[in-house]
């Protein structure tokens, strides 16, 4: 693992460098200020691996643009900043921490520089309304299952209302610490509108070992399926 630790903070350090901005480190929920929702509901704060990231990104629909990404527990923003630099329409997260909420903020500004929009709000994920539109989104194993029920719930009525493409993206430490360990990916897949699919791993032998210690899983929506099947054709 020590090694997979060093040739991922080295990502980070290119990636962070590349933009300016500042999204390393770990920060645990008791360090933090929780105004919207309840600290004791979070998880500590880990930015997703970059090469975990490229892997899921193979498996999204090649029309981007026409997708919002919408990150639940965005920390300092670095999906985000992945989101925009890939060409999603847009890349909004939510986050209830104050302080990385403003670190996310001070990143959005120098990723501007860059050409990248992104739009980092501080807020519950339990009460975040959904935009009625084709969505991408994406947990890194952010909360407890009571606040997961609450945004699952949230994203049904949203579905409902709109039926449209939606692909959710689960990621989480294989081995999870077990005060982080949950049943979100059996409420996942619960969810009646949502089809797992199958996420490849990737051909080579250190991807596949860096890739090792997490665990993937992909839903969507059968608009999904008819979208990426149609950008294929």
């Amino acid at each position: 693992m020590r090694w997979q630790w060093r040739v991922n903070s080295r990502d980070v350090r290119r990636f962070d460098r590349t933009f300016d901005i500042d999204t390393a480190g770990t920060l645990e929920p008791t360090e933090l200020t929780v105004k919207a929702g309840d600290a004791a509901d979070g998880f500590v704060y880990v930015g997703t691996p970059l090469r975990l990231a490229r892997w899921w990104l193979t498996a999204l629909p090649q029309n981007r643009c026409d997708f919002t990404f919408i990150d639940m527990g965005s920390g300092k923003g670095r999906v985000l900043v992945f989101a925009a630099q890939a060409g999603f329409a847009r890349a909004v997260g939510i986050e209830f921490a104050e302080e990385l909420h403003a670190i996310a903020l001070a990143n959005a500004h120098k990723a501007r520089a860059h050409g990248l929009a992104i739009e980092p709000v501080l807020g519950d994920a339990g009460t975040f309304e959904f935009p009625d539109e084709p969505l991408i989104v994406h947990f890194n194993n952010p909360f407890h299952e009571r606040v997961m029920r609450r945004v699952i719930a949230n994203l049904t009525a949203s579905y409902q209302a709109h039926p449209r493409p939606i692909i959710v993206i689960f990621q989480q430490m294989t081995d999870e610490d077990p005060a982080h360990r949950t049943d979100n990916l059996a409420l996942l897949a619960s969810v009646p509108y949502l089809t797992e699919r199958t996420l490849e791993l990737p051909s080579g032998a250190i991807d596949r070992r860096l890739l090792a210690p997490y665990t993937v899983r992909i839903y969507e929506s059968v608009e999904a399926f008819r979208s990426v099947t149609a950008a294929l054709r």
